[in-house]
C-alpha cells in the first residue's frame, strides 16, 4: 500500500494553520496513506497549548510575587538591622580612653562606660596564699617527684577556706609528690598543687596555691603531719586589693575590678607612685555611622520598592513583580511614618522631637538625606536629648508593643517586627502571608497542569481510537474496491476473448 506523510504545524494563535491542515478526503481517496497519529498529536497540541501557556504564565507570575516579597523583606531586615544600632543607650555609650598610669594598672571601657575623668590610686595588690610542703621532719631532701614519700595506705589531706569547714581530699595510693599534686587537683577545692624542683639542696618542692584575696587563706593538713605537713611561704599570704577611685577607698580580691567605675574594667599591675589620670571621652564617630546607616538602609528599601512596583524596571530577580500589588504602598506609608513623625511624649526630650532634628529630612525624589552639620550640632549641643529620642534610655533592649515604652528606634523596631513576623500562622507579618498564599497559587496551578496533562493524554487515546477505526474502514474499502476492479477486469476480457 503506497504511503504519505501529512504535516501540521501550530501558529502563534495556537490555532492549526491551513497549509498545516491535510486535504483528509484527498489523501483518503488516494488511499488511506495519511499518519493518523501525527494528526492526532496535532489536533490534541492545538488544545493543549493555549491553555498550558495561561496556566504557566499564572505560576511565572505568582513566582515573581515571591520574589518581590522577599527583596522587600531583605529591605526591611536590613532597615530593623540600622534602627538596633540606635535602640539601646547603650548603643550611645562609646568613649575613647586616656590612661598615664598604664604600668600600674591598665582600662577597658565597654558600652556602659560614660564620658568623665577618673583618679585611681592603687595602694596594695590582691594575691593569692602559696604553701610549701614539708617532708619528714623538714630535712628531708625529695630527688625523684614521683618516688613515695612514706604515707600510710589511710592518709587524706584536710582543707580549711577562710575559717570554714574543712574539705577532705583523699589520696590516691600513689604518694608521690606527683600523685599528691595529682589527688589535690582532682579534688577541685579551690586550691591547686604543683611539683617544683628549687634546686640540688631543697630539691623537689609541692607548692600548693589558692584564690588571691584574704577570704580565701588556706589551711591544709594531712593524717600524718610528721610525714607531710604544709606552711605558708613567708611573703606569700593570701592579700587584698586596695585602690582609691576618685576619693573612695575600695578592697577587693582580685586585681580585676570591674565595679569601681560604671563601664570601665582595671587591670591592676603594681602600687602606683602617685595617683593615676583615667579619661574617657565621648566618641560619637560610631553614632555619626549608624545615623547614616539608618537614613541607607531607607533608601535602599524605597529602591527595591521602586523596582519591584515599575513595570518599566529591568533588575534581575524583584524587578516589575509587585506592579499594582497593594501591600507595597502599605509598608512604604508605614515607613515613611517611621522617619517622618514625632517621637513618643515619652521619648521626646527637650529640642530633639523627631528624626528631622539630628538632619534627616526627606527630598524632592522621596530619598532621605543626612545634613551632617545638623547632626554635629545635635550630638555636641543635646547629646542627652539625642539619646531619649531614639531610645528613651533604655539600657535592655527589650520592647514591648506599646510605642509608649521606646524611643523612636525601638517603636521602629516594634512595627517592623511585626511587618516581618513569620511565627504566627495565619496572623503573621503581611509579607509572610502573602508569599504564602502566592506559593499555594503555584501548587495549585501546577495541580490544573498536571490535570490538563492527563486529560490531553486521554484525548489522544481517543484520537487515536477513532483514526485506527478509520483507517480500518478506509483500508477494507480499498481492498474491495481493488478485488471489485479486478473482477470487472476479468470478466471484460473474458467477453472480449469470446
Amino acid at each position: 500500500m503506497a504511503t504519505s506523510s501529512v504535516s501540521s504545524s501550530v501558529n502563534s494563535t495556537g490555532s492549526v494553520t491551513a497549509a498545516a491542515k491535510p486535504n483528509i478526503v484527498n489523501v483518503m481517496g488516494a488511499g488511506s496513506g495519511m499518519d493518523v497519529k501525527a494528526l492526532a498529536q496535532s489536533l490534541v497540541d492545538v488544545e493543549r497549548q493555549p491553555r498550558e501557556a495561561a496556566i504557566n504564565k499564572k505560576i511565572d507570575k505568582a513566582n515573581a510575587r515571591i520574589s518581590g516579597y522577599s527583596a522587600l523583606r531583605f529591605g526591611l531586615d536590613q532597615l530593623k538591622t540600622a534602627f538596633s544600632a540606635l535602640n539601646n543607650k547603650t548603643d550611645f555609650n562609646s568613649v575613647t580612653l586616656t590612661n598615664n598610669k598604664s604600668s600600674y594598672f591598665t582600662a577597658t571601657s565597654d558600652s556602659n562606660a560614660t564620658a568623665g575623668n577618673h583618679t585611681v590610686s592603687v595602694s596594695a595588690l590582691a594575691a593569692p596564699q602559696r604553701s610549701q610542703s614539708s617532708i619528714g621532719a623538714g630535712s628531708t631532701v625529695i630527688t625523684d617527684s614521683s618516688a613515695s614519700i612514706g604515707l600510710s595506705s589511710a592518709t587524706d589531706l584536710y582543707l580549711t577556706v577562710n575559717g570554714g569547714t574543712a574539705k577532705k581530699i583523699a589520696l590516691s595510693a600513689d604518694d608521690s609528690l606527683t600523685g599528691i599534686a595529682d589527688s589535690i587537683n582532682s579534688a577541685n577545692a579551690g586550691v591547686t598543687a604543683s611539683v617544683v624542683y628549687i634546686n640540688s639542696t631543697s630539691g623537689y618542692q609541692l607548692i600548693v596555691t589558692g584564690e588571691s584575696g584574704t577570704s580565701n587563706a588556706f589551711t591544709l593538713t594531712s593524717d600524718e603531719p610528721s610525714v607531710l605537713d604544709f606552711g605558708v611561704i613567708s611573703g606569700q599570704a593570701a592579700a587584698d586589693a586596695v585602690i582609691t577611685v576618685d576619693g573612695l577607698t575600695l578592697t577587693r580580691s582580685s586585681n580585676q575590678i570591674d565595679d569601681a567605675i560604671t563601664g570601665v574594667n582595671l587591670n591592676l599591675l603594681a602600687i602606683t607612685d602617685a595617683p593615676g589620670k583615667l579619661g574617657l571621652a565621648r566618641d560619637v564617630g560610631q553614632v555619626k555611622t549608624n545615623v547614616q546607616a539608618l537614613v541607607s538602609a531607607y533608601n535602599d528599601l524605597m529602591s527595591i520598592m521602586k523596582d519591584a512596583t515599575d513595570p518599566k524596571s529591568k533588575v534581575d530577580l524583584y524587578g516589575a513583580t509587585l506592579v499594582g500589588d497593594s501591600v507595597v504602598d502599605t509598608i512604604k506609608s508605614q515607613v515613611r511614618s517611621m522617619f517622618m513623625d514625632d517621637a513618643s511624649s515619652a521619648a521626646a526630650s527637650g529640642s530633639m522631637t523627631a528624626l528631622r532634628d539630628v538632619g534627616i529630612t526627606v527630598q524632592s525624589n522621596g530619598d532621605m538625606k543626612l545634613d551632617q552639620t545638623a547632626l554635629d550640632t545635635a550630638l555636641t549641643n543635646s547629646f542627652g536629648d539625642v539619646v531619649t529620642m531614639f531610645s528613651n534610655n533604655i539600657a535592655n533592649g527589650t520592647y514591648v508593643t506599646s510605642a509608649t515604652t521606646a524611643g523612636i528606634a525601638g517603636d521602629a523596631i516594634v512595627s517592623l517586627t511585626s511587618l516581618l513576623d513569620s511565627s504566627n500562622g495565619d496572623k503573621s507579618g503581611v509579607l509572610f502571608v502573602n508569599s504564602k498564599n502566592a506559593d499555594k497559587q503555584v501548587q495549585s496551578y501546577q495541580d490544573d497542569l498536571q490535570k490538563l496533562s492527563d486529560r490531553m493524554d486521554m484525548l489522544l487515546a481517543r484520537y487515536n481510537k477513532q483514526f485506527s477505526a478509520m483507517e480500518s474502514i478506509v483500508g477494507e474499502s480499498k481492498s474491495l474496491g481493488t478485488s471489485l476492479t479486478s473482477t470487472f477486469a476479468g470478466m471484460s476480457n473474458m467477453y472480449k476473448n469470446n
